[in-house]
Protein backbone atom coordinates (compact mmCIF):
# COMPACT_ATOMS: atom_id res chain seq x y z
CA UNK A 1 0.00 0.00 0.00
CA UNK A 2 2.80 2.39 0.87
CA UNK A 3 4.60 1.78 -2.44
CA UNK A 4 1.44 2.32 -4.47
CA UNK A 5 0.55 5.53 -2.64
CA UNK A 6 4.06 6.95 -2.94
CA UNK A 7 4.20 6.04 -6.65
CA UNK A 8 1.06 8.15 -7.12
CA UNK A 9 2.70 11.12 -5.39
CA UNK A 10 0.77 10.70 -2.15
CA UNK A 11 2.12 11.11 1.35
CA UNK A 12 2.23 8.15 3.71
CA UNK A 13 2.81 8.01 7.46
CA UNK A 14 3.59 4.80 9.29
CA UNK A 15 2.91 5.21 13.02
CA UNK A 16 4.56 3.17 15.74
CA UNK A 17 5.00 3.68 19.45
CA UNK A 18 8.35 1.98 20.14
CA UNK A 19 11.85 2.75 18.86
CA UNK A 20 12.50 -0.85 17.86
CA UNK A 21 9.32 -0.80 15.75
CA UNK A 22 10.52 2.36 14.00
CA UNK A 23 13.81 0.60 13.23
CA UNK A 24 12.13 -2.60 12.03
CA UNK A 25 9.82 -0.62 9.77
CA UNK A 26 12.71 1.42 8.35
CA UNK A 27 14.53 -1.81 7.53
CA UNK A 28 11.48 -3.31 5.86
CA UNK A 29 10.88 -0.22 3.73
CA UNK A 30 14.59 -0.01 2.84
CA UNK A 31 14.57 -3.68 1.80
CA UNK A 32 11.61 -2.84 -0.45
CA UNK A 33 13.54 0.04 -2.02
CA UNK A 34 11.34 2.73 -0.52
CA UNK A 35 13.11 5.92 0.61
CA UNK A 36 11.96 7.05 4.04
CA UNK A 37 12.33 9.82 6.54
CA UNK A 38 11.53 9.84 10.21
CA UNK A 39 9.21 12.04 12.19
CA UNK A 40 10.52 10.88 15.54
CA UNK A 41 12.73 12.24 18.30
CA UNK A 42 16.45 11.92 17.68
CA UNK A 43 16.08 10.84 14.07
CA UNK A 44 16.74 12.59 10.79
CA UNK A 45 13.66 14.26 9.33
CA UNK A 46 13.19 15.37 5.73
CA UNK A 47 9.75 16.92 5.36
CA UNK A 48 9.89 16.52 1.58
CA UNK A 49 10.00 12.73 1.68
CA UNK A 50 6.58 11.26 0.92
CA UNK A 51 7.05 8.30 3.29
CA UNK A 52 7.48 9.15 6.96
CA UNK A 53 7.98 6.70 9.81
CA UNK A 54 6.46 8.45 12.80
CA UNK A 55 6.91 8.05 16.51
CA UNK A 56 3.53 8.63 18.10
CA UNK A 57 4.83 10.92 20.85
CA UNK A 58 6.81 13.11 18.46
CA UNK A 59 4.00 13.25 15.97
CA UNK A 60 1.43 14.24 18.59
CA UNK A 61 3.52 17.23 19.64
CA UNK A 62 3.97 18.47 16.05
CA UNK A 63 0.44 18.21 14.66
CA UNK A 64 -0.12 21.98 14.54
CA UNK A 65 2.76 22.27 12.05
CA UNK A 66 1.72 19.42 9.76
CA UNK A 67 -0.78 18.49 7.09
CA UNK A 68 -2.36 15.03 7.34
CA UNK A 69 -1.08 12.37 4.96
CA UNK A 70 -3.10 10.76 2.21
CA UNK A 71 -2.53 7.38 3.88
CA UNK A 72 -1.82 6.64 7.53
CA UNK A 73 -0.69 3.11 8.42
CA UNK A 74 -0.91 2.23 12.09
CA UNK A 75 1.25 -0.43 13.69
CA UNK A 76 -0.57 -2.30 16.43
CA UNK A 77 -3.91 -0.69 15.63
CA UNK A 78 -5.44 -1.82 18.90
CA UNK A 79 -3.73 1.23 20.44
CA UNK A 80 -5.95 3.65 18.47
CA UNK A 81 -8.22 4.23 21.47
CA UNK A 82 -5.27 5.36 23.64
CA UNK A 83 -4.86 9.09 24.26
CA UNK A 84 -2.00 10.02 21.91
CA UNK A 85 -3.13 7.73 19.12
CA UNK A 86 -6.71 8.97 19.34
CA UNK A 87 -5.54 12.59 19.23
CA UNK A 88 -3.60 11.94 16.02
CA UNK A 89 -6.45 10.03 14.40
CA UNK A 90 -9.02 12.67 15.36
CA UNK A 91 -6.76 15.45 14.09
CA UNK A 92 -6.22 13.69 10.75
CA UNK A 93 -9.91 12.91 10.29
CA UNK A 94 -11.05 16.45 11.15
CA UNK A 95 -8.36 18.02 8.94
CA UNK A 96 -9.77 16.26 5.89
CA UNK A 97 -13.14 18.02 5.99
Amino acid sequence: MARTAVSKGLTVWFLAHRDFLLDQTAGTFADAGLPISFLAAGRKHNRYMPLQICGVGSLKSRLAKLQPPALMLIDEGHHIAAGSWEKIYTWAASSRK
